[in-house]
């Protein structure tokens, strides 16, 4: 699996609205949040290979991409 990061804090660095803080923590492997997402995530995007990259494509809005599969 890839390296998966939760975001944990955001806070705003400067007055002029610009700049962010963005605390993450590194998932682990046996993250059962993560786990449940990644299923969940197979069950409602099913298929394989550029079937399954368009279907996400879709579901995200970027239709032109998902065309272009």
């Amino acid at each position: 699996m890839h390296t998966v990061f939760r975001v944990v804090d955001i806070k705003q660095v400067d007055s002029y609205n610009r700049l962010w803080e963005v605390q993450l923590t590194m998932t682990s492997d046996d993250d059962p949040q993560l786990a449940a997402l990644s299923h969940r995530m197979k069950e409602e995007i099913n298929g394989k290979g550029w079937h399954r990259m368009g279907k996400l494509m879709l579901q995200v809005g970027h239709f032109n991409q998902a065309e272009e599969l």
